[in-house]
C-alpha cells in the first residue's frame, strides 16, 4: 500500500509547486512514479498465489466427517430424548385438566399436582437449553480444531516459502473468481488426511 501511496503524493507535490520547478523536473518526478506503479504491478504479476476451496476441504476431511457424524448421533439421541420429555409432560397436563375439570380431585390436590407439574415443565426447558447449549458447544470445538489442524498444516505445507499466499475460497469468501490451475484443495486435503490416518495409529 505503501509504494502505491509514494506515487501518488509525489505527483501531487509536482502538481503544487510546478510553478517553481522547471519542465525537466516535472518530467523525473513523473517517470519515477511511473516507474514505482510498474514495480507495483511486476510484485503482483509474479506472486505465486493458490487458493483452498475449504468448503470442499472441510466435507472431506476425515477428521471432520467422524466428529460431524458423532455429533449428528448426539443430536438426534437428544431430539429422541425431548420429544419422548414433551409427550410426557403434555400427558400429565392433560391429565390434570381432566381430574380438575371432573372434580376428582380436592383443590388442595390440584395445587400439588400444579406445583409438580410446573416443576417438571422448568426440568424440561432447563434440559433441552443445556442440551442445545451443549451441542452448540461441541460444534463451535470441531470447527476449531478443523481450523487449527488446516492452519498448522499449511505452515507444514508452505514450510519451503514457495507460495507467497494462500487464500481460502468458500461460499460467502471474497474469493469471487479463480484460475482452477491455483487450486490446491486436493494436495491439502490428501496432505490433511494422511496426517490425521497417522495420528490415530
Amino acid at each position: 500500500m505503501r509504494k502505491f501511496i509514494c506515487p501518488v503524493i509525489a505527483l501531487l507535490a509536482a502538481a503544487a509547486i510546478i510553478t517553481g520547478c522547471n519542465q525537466n523536473d516535472t518530467k523525473t518526478v513523473t517517470a519515477e512514479a511511473a516507474d514505482d506503479s510498474l514495480s507495483i504491478h511486476r510484485t503482483v504479476a509474479t506472486a505465486n498465489i493458490v487458493y483452498v476451496n475449504t468448503d470442499t476441504l472441510v466435507s472431506n476431511y476425515q477428521l471432520y466427517i467422524e466428529l460431524s457424524n458423532e455429533l449428528q448421533e448426539k443430536s438426534s439421541k437428544i431430539e429422541a430424548n425431548l420429544t419422548s420429555r414433551g409427550r410426557n409432560l403434555e400427558r400429565d397436563i392433560m391429565n390434570y385438566q381432566e381430574q380438575v375439570q371432573k372434580g376428582l380431585i380436592t383443590r388442595s390436590q390440584a395445587q400439588s399436582l400444579e406445583e409438580d407439574l410446573n416443576k417438571k415443565q422448568q426440568d424440561f426447558i432447563n434440559y433441552r437449553d443445556q442440551a442445545l447449549n451443549e451441542l452448540a458447544e461441541e460444534e463451535q470445538v470441531m470447527f476449531n480444531r478443523i481450523q487449527h489442524n488446516l492452519t498448522e498444516f499449511l505452515q507444514e505445507f508452505n514450510a519451503d516459502g514457495r507460495f507467497d499466499m494462500i487464500l481460502s475460497s468458500a461460499t460467502g469468501a471474497p474469493v469471487l473468481m479463480a484460475n482452477p490451475d491455483l487450486d490446491v484443495t486436493k494436495e491439502v486435503l490428501d496432505g490433511m488426511n494422511r496426517k490425521y490416518a497417522a495420528s490415530k495409529n
